[in-house]
């Protein structure tokens, strides 16, 4: 039985599992809408690949996302902070909640990570799931 696993593993890999590029476009293709808070007329709508993304899809939870998008400029002040941000996945939504944090990177070309909280999380003016 190691005999056959051990050759499994020292095989090369197949050129069908070696990603050239068009494997994450055509099948992973994940992208955001970012929108300003509700009282902010003057910002525009940002549209946004996802570099990375981590969520747990848990049913009857209101649990929260985190996406790494490009690193506009705008979202380095106050504008977007308390808006909404919509993940989609191929197009169909993922994913919408109140972006509570975004972080910045030293680095110029690095992502910029949106965490969002889903409206679930405030049911009846209550916050759920929080620890102390």
């Amino acid at each position: 039985m190691s005999d056959i696993f051990e050759s499994i593993i020292e095989q090369d890999w197949s050129e069908l599992a070696q990603d050239d590029g068009t494997v994450i476009d055509e099948y992973s293709s994940y992208f955001a809408r970012i929108h300003p808070r509700p009282d902010d007329n003057q910002s525009d709508v940002l549209e946004s690949e996802v570099d990375s993304i981590s969520f747990s899809p848990e049913v009857s939870a209101a649990k929260g996302i985190s996406v790494d998008v490009e690193p506009f400029d705008v979202l380095e002040d106050e504008t977007y902070l308390g808006g909404i941000v919509d993940v989609y996945v191929r197009g169909e939504p993922l994913f919408s909640g109140e972006i509570e944090t975004i972080t910045t990177n030293k680095r110029e070309d690095d992502f910029y990570t949106i965490d969002a909280e889903p409206p679930g999380k405030k049911l009846r003016e209550e916050t759920i799931n929080e620890t102390t």
